[in-house]
């Protein structure tokens, strides 16, 4: 008899301990579930190559990566010599054009109709130098942050080759990675509270812009084997509000508003 009360009050025991382990268990992950949402990323910057138009020898950089700049300034400059050469050949023949137009008589003269022509292209011919000597020297298209830069003086710039590569401050991102469990909890148009190291004391605002539809694995970055297998959607963020402290390459401290209703 007393062995029967024994066992009846030994599974009573376990079936209490399981069930208080269980509802521990339910707690945690509604806990878990109502958390707001936090991720970490590094500050990016939308990227603008900046390439010349026409091919010449490099004459001067005139920036460094690192370097901020103001739309205008100049950047590069290439060696001016042949087209200023031919700039003033063009110049010789627009001045024998102008005239020939003056000894045939005036442009109306039956004469002056081939002299005019002849004027009309040696005018064009001008002007083409003209614009591509403007194009010797580029300038920045934008206020923004040099990032790269890819030319020395000597070197022969081609068309369209990049020389350096620019990023807008006005226009700075951050894309982060949520765990897929989280990733139904968050929309576009959401507002973020970021925070970075230079300003531990001051908080950002960005926007979520961007969410994947597909998963993908957490970036090689992650340490944890367990992390590695896990999947996330990335989510990419506006940054609002910069006035020009946020620079691309800092890393950033997410948390997601309203993610913990």
């Amino acid at each position: 008899m007393k062995q029967g009360v024994i066992r009846i009050i030994l599974v009573l025991a376990v079936l209490a301990g399981l069930g208080y382990w269980l509802w521990q268990r339910a707690a945690n992950n509604a806990a878990q579930a109502d958390a707001a949402i936090e991720a970490s990323g590094t500050i990016e910057a939308v990227e603008v190559s900046v390439a010349p138009e026409i091919g010449g020898r490099v004459l001067e950089v005139l920036v460094e990566a690192g370097d901020e700049v103001a739309e205008g300034d100049v950047l590069v400059r290439l060696d001016p010599t042949l087209l200023e050469a031919q700039g003033r050949q063009a110049t010789a023949a627009l001045d024998l054009a102008r005239a020939a137009v003056a000894a045939a008589g005036g442009p109306a003269a039956p004469a002056g109709r081939l002299a005019a022509a002849q004027l009309a292209q040696a005018q064009a011919a001008a002007d083409l130098l003209a614009a591509q000597l403007e194009r010797l020297t580029l300038l920045a298209p934008a206020d923004g942050v040099i990032l790269e830069r890819a030319a020395e003086p000597g070197e022969v710039a081609m068309p369209g080759a990049p020389l350096l590569t620019l990023g807008r401050l006005d226009d700075l991102t951050i894309k982060v990675y949520v765990p897929e469990d989280r990733y139904g909890r968050i929309s576009v148009g959401d507002k973020a509270t970021l925070q970075v190291d230079a300003f531990p004391d001051r908080s950002f605002t960005a926007e979520v812009t961007q969410i994947a539809d597909r998963a993908e694995f957490t970036p090689r970055n992650v340490q944890t084997a367990s992390g590695r297998k896990a999947t996330v959607y990335g989510v990419t963020l506006a940054v609002e509000g910069k006035s020009g402290r946020l620079k691309p390459g800092m890393p950033a401290d997410l948390r997601f508003d309203g993610s913990d209703r």
